[in-house]
């Protein structure tokens, strides 16, 4: 059950805008990751991330804004759509502008810590967003009166307050120059592409390949960030950990989503060591080796809770924890491993390179 779902009624907010509103991020995020990738190509990573963050801002401010003419619930929520959709673009900008930079600046500074440098600044804050939004939510839910919280005053809070991170990193993104890798090696102009495929393709098979089958199984799961933070809040598709979470909690209505919330976070918090674990090993075992650790202690957590999903599930403290470990695991393997094979890759392949990983 979703906040929208409570306010208008699931006749209004039914399946069809649910998916429509989830989707309309979800094919932002693709078309940025293109749009923007590019950009970094032929006019700079600058462009690309300065490009990114304006876009953010202005998603999460129509957002905050949205509202159909005359009061109209639908003309509200296809603006929801289109400012989603604005939101969705920005997102998937900042895979391939930022995490490229990340890596070449990496490359530049600090060669033999390049790896551990990069999942901090990188991985790691990604997956600090979802306790972070549970936590402002939180906050937010009850400064507006807790149970008695109007709920259209929260979400819409929520967002606003979320405009502000990236409106506070703009000005140092402004000033920012375009790494000293890509000025020397870049190709701005006729960038062979075929000639980048004939002879990278294995490479790129693999870790697009290996990219993709992990986030097929971990978006789902509810590692997503904010989407699964605020699954309840901004009328996203549910994340399998929301779902299970909302049929074991013995709640309804505003206790129902802040209980939500608060595991959520618990989630998120057991989540993040496996960040540092991943930045303490991957140079000392290599990528491959912290790969196929995290992704052997994943299998594990997961089978446990599946195999005992029936016993698990009456016990909701358990499930998260055992839930939330599968996820540190996650971290300290393929989610700070595979970032990571961007650095192997010249300037002129590595903004190509990420857009095929993600």
């Amino acid at each position: 059950m979703s906040s929208f779902t409570q306010l208008y009624g699931s006749a209004a907010y039914n399946s069809v805008w649910s998916t429509q509103l989830s989707n309309s991020l979800t094919v932002g995020t693709i078309l940025g990751q293109l749009i923007i990738g590019y950009i970094c190509d032929v006019k700079g990573r600058k462009w690309g991330i300065v490009l990114s963050t304006v876009l953010i801002v202005i998603g999460i401010i129509l957002c905050t804004a949205a509202h159909g003419a005359n009061g109209s619930f639908h003309g509200f929520l296809w603006m929801f759509t289109i400012a989603r959709g604005i939101t969705g673009l920005g997102v998937g900008g900042e895979y391939p502008s930022s995490s490229t930079s990340a890596a070449e600046a990496a490359n530049e500074r600090m060669l033999k810590n390049r790896g551990p440098v990069f999942i901090l600044v990188t991985n790691l804050v990604l997956s600090f967003g979802s306790p972070f939004a549970c936590i402002l939510y939180l906050i937010v839910f009850q400064a507006a009166g807790g149970l008695s919280a109007n709920l259209s005053t929260v979400w819409g809070t929520v967002f606003g307050i979320s405009a502000v991170p990236p409106f506070i990193v703009f000005y140092f993104r402004l000033k920012m120059l375009n790494s000293t890798l890509y000025r020397k090696g870049a190709i701005q102009h006729d960038v062979p592409y075929l000639l980048i495929v004939r002879y990278y393709w294995k490479s790129l098979i693999g870790t697009a390949g290996a990219w993709f089958l992990y986030d097929f199984i971990v978006f789902p799961n509810g590692v997503c960030g904010l989407n699964s933070a605020l699954t309840y809040v901004e009328a996203n598709s549910a994340a399998v950990s929301g779902v299970i979470i909302s049929s074991i909690v013995k709640a309804k209505g505003h206790e129902l989503i802040r209980k939500m919330a608060e595991y959520q976070l618990l989630l998120g918090i057991i989540a993040l060591p496996g960040c540092f674990v991943g930045a303490a090993l991957v140079n000392r075992l290599g990528r491959r080796n912290t790969m196929i650790l995290g992704f052997s202690g994943y299998l594990i957590f997961g089978l446990a809770v599946g195999l005992a999903y029936n016993k698990v599930i009456k016990n909701v403290t358990g499930f998260v924890v055992l839930y939330g470990l599968m996820n540190s695991f996650a971290n300290a393997g393929p989610g700070v491993s595979l970032p990571n094979t961007g650095l192997s890759h010249g300037p002129h392949i590595r903004k190509p390179a990420a857009d095929a990983k993600r």
